[in-house]
Parts: C-alpha cells; structure tokens; sequence
C-alpha cells in the first residue's frame, strides 16, 4: 500500500559498529506495520471519517500535487520553528496569560493616553464646522442675476 522507510539510529556509544556489508540481527529490527493495519487499530467510524477526509483531500489536490508534496517536504523545518515558538510561549505563559487577561485594562490605558493627543483635532474640527454654519446662515442667497442660466450652463 506504502512505501518501506527504514529508520536507523546511532545507538550507545558502547556499541559495536556494523561492518560494511553487514546485518543487524533479527533481534535489532522491529516488523514494519503497514497503513492499513494501523488503521485497524481505530473503531469503524473514525476509520470512516479517515477514508472521508482522504477522498476530500483528494479532490483539493487533484491538480496541486506538486504544491502538497512541498508542503509535507516543509513539514519538518515548520514544526522545528514551530517548537521554538511554542516553547518561547510555554516559558513566559505567566506573563502571556497575564496580558491576555488584562487586554482590556491594557487598551483602556491607551485609549486615555490617547485621548488628550486627539483632543485639539476635535475641538479644531468642532470649531471649523461651528464657524461654516454661522456663515452660511449670515450670507444672503445668491441674486438671479449671479445664478447661471440654462443658456450658459451649456
């Protein structure tokens, strides 16, 4: 069903190296254990639910499969920054927790801090409009005279 991947693992430093051309004994190797029979370990529903999810997975790379195989191929360099990252994240979950907690206390400090900064633009911008209205309200209409006709309006 799959390909065969081997494993091969240094071992102690007491241990005997393996001479060109040589066999690890029989004791040395484990059974390979092929998909189908891992997944005879799950109950029948999950095994449906996989079979499911692998016909769905199938028709969205249908025409991406060079895209999904570099994606498993940048599968091991992700998981090693992602292990940084959540490792860095593990280390300082006091303070993470903390400013996920006080997100709110956080903002409202900045929001008053900020407050004052906008304040002037406000007020200039309330004082613009206040002086727009009074002027319009103390300018008289415009004369017929001054108003363009349909003749000039082209």
């Amino acid at each position: 069903m799959g390909e065969t991947y081997v494993e091969l693992t240094p071992g102690t430093r007491h241990a005997k190296f393996l001479k060109e051309g040589g066999q690890l004994s029989n004791g040395q190797v484990q059974p390979t254990v092929e998909l189908d029979e891992l997944l005879q370990a799950f109950d029948p529903g999950t095994r449906q639910a996989f079979h499911i999810w692998q016909q769905e997975l199938a028709k969205t790379i249908t025409t991406r499969g060079q895209d999904f195989s570099d994606a498993i191929g940048n599968l091991p360099a992700f998981s090693t920054d992602a292990s940084a990252l959540l490792k860095v994240l593990y280390d300082q979950s006091s303070d993470l927790t903390k400013l996920v907690r006080n997100t709110g206390t956080v903002f409202r400090g900045a929001l008053a801090q900020l407050r004052p900064a906008a304040q002037p633009h406000h007020q200039l911008r309330s004082h613009v409009q206040r002086h727009r209205r009074a002027e319009r309200r103390r300018s008289p209409p415009p004369s017929r005279s001054s108003r363009p006709s349909s003749a000039s309006r082209g």
